[in-house]
């Protein structure tokens, strides 16, 4: 189940080695051509037959052997189609699922579904718990590694041989041990409240994965002494990274409105971005979810002010820069250093500069159709007549994310004018002058 990310020699020999030899294997998305075309999708369990089948609505792409795999097989539209298929369980390993759970499904054509499956053993538990190591963040693969304990391992089997781990071992082998816990708590599987505990506080400690920060609301105590916690690892400086931590504050609400200066404290380094290419936006969600912008704006400008900041381009001074705040001397600050992020008329603009590009050539009025990109501010935009073959899908993910990217750089415009933004309701699409344009009645 190596992902794409992964593509040395030595790599390919390891999933080769990892897969199992059961009627399903794991899959490698956009691996190149490895094999026979196979996309592995991933699905809900709706009914268990007598036959020995399982009907599952398939609902997302999980990954492929080859580049195209999952166009090939016909996976991909089944699963926008949320296509139910039948897949065999009379299988060994054999599985155990239920109505209800998350499950894994190999597609080798819309006549070839097999359960993904994992051999039960020490050698692929090790390498499921590497995974996790890698890919805590990725929500995909964090499905995949509960749908192989639950269905081939058994969740008490594994919790019960992890738990001690936390103790008697050191190192990755112990991180390992606790984020595979901790990630069975989210799933709300029975992990003893003293190990989570113990296992969050390892994750906080020695993970690079921000992600783990999200779990601490499983921490089994209540919000203030959570928070006594958290600003105690931000002070122990053998913890290299302090993001998660910073994660966790934000998850505590209010609460963590105290840990905000500890937390700027931390920050005030040299080369944490190294550390974390997004420690920015980690920095100013969690001070937007305690509420505490004022607090941290007068409490960064006085590092500013005294000189102590150690770097005006890290992810403190960026992250204070992406805060909605009115402080003046911050808004001030961010534009003379360089620090602030792209503003809503830069994003505007971005958006505007790809709409313009898009061909609007034609040679009959049946080429031409009506768009609205809902931009919603700071102006509003009518639609966009263009030929219907300017609007592939690429170009409509491309709208979509530069739609996102103005919603977040234009916040006060968005929420004033997106409702209001609204089309005009006559229009006819036709080839003017051999270029697509509203009909002028």
């Amino acid at each position: 189940m190596l992902r794409t990310r992964l593509l040395s020699c030595v790599l390919i020999l390891f999933a080769a080695s990892f897969l199992s030899a059961a009627p399903a294997v794991a899959s490698r998305p956009g691996g190149g051509s490895e094999g026979p075309d196979q996309c592995t999708v991933m699905g809900e369990v709706t009914a268990i037959k007598e036959n020995h089948t399982a009907v599952v609505r398939l609902k997302e792409i999980a990954g492929s052997t080859t580049e195209n795999g999952c166009n090939v097989t016909g996976a991909a539209k089944m699963a926008a189609a949320n296509t139910a298929v039948s897949v065999p369980i009379d299988i060994q390993p054999a599985p155990t699922i239920a109505v209800g759970d998350v499950v894994f499904v190999n597609v080798r054509s819309d006549t070839d579904v097999a359960l993904e499956t994992f051999a039960p053993g020490d050698f692929v538990m090790n390498q499921l718990m590497g995974e996790l190591q890698l890919y805590f963040d990725n929500r995909i693969e964090r499905y995949q590694i509960v749908y192989a304990i639950r269905t081939f391992f058994g969740v008490q089997h594994v919790i019960d041989e992890l738990a001690p781990q936390l103790i008697s071992e050191t190192g990755e082998k112990r991180l390992s041990a606790a984020l595979m816990l901790i990630l069975l708590a989210d799933n709300k599987q029975p992990v003893p409240p003293d190990a989570l505990q113990q296992a969050l506080r390892i994750g906080l400690m020695e993970s690079r994965q921000s992600a783990v920060g999200s779990s601490i609301k499983l921490y089994p105590c209540d919000k203030a002494q959570t928070v006594n916690v958290l600003i105690g690892i931000l002070h122990d400086k053998e913890v290299a990274d302090p993001f998660a931590t910073i994660v966790a504050i934000g998850e505590m609400g209010e609460e963590g409105r105290r840990a905000i200066p500890d937390a700027i404290d931390r920050l005030n380094a040299p080369n944490l971005s190294q550390v974390h290419d997004d420690g920015d936006k980690i920095l100013a969600e969690a001070v937007e979810k305690t509420k505490s912008q004022d607090k941290a704006a007068h409490f960064f400008m006085q590092r500013v002010k005294d000189g102590t900041l150690k770097d005006k381009n890290g992810p403190l001074a960026k992250g204070m820069c992406r805060l909605h705040t009115d402080n003046a001397d911050l808004n001030a600050w961010c534009h003379q250093s360089g620090a602030a992020p792209k503003t809503c008329a830069d994003a505007v603009a971005k958006m505007n500069s790809f709409l313009q590009s898009l061909a609007t050539t034609c040679q009959k009025d049946a080429d031409c159709d009506a768009y609205y990109f809902p931009v919603g501010g700071p102006a509003c935009h009518d639609r966009w007549f263009l030929p219907k073959a300017s609007v592939t899908d690429a170009a409509k993910t491309t709208a979509e994310k530069l739609t996102a990217l103005v919603r977040v750089s234009c916040p006060k415009d968005w929420q004033d004018k997106s409702q209001d933004c609204v089309p005009t309701v006559s229009w006819h699409a036709v080839c003017d002058a051999g270029k697509c344009a509203n009909l002028k009645e």
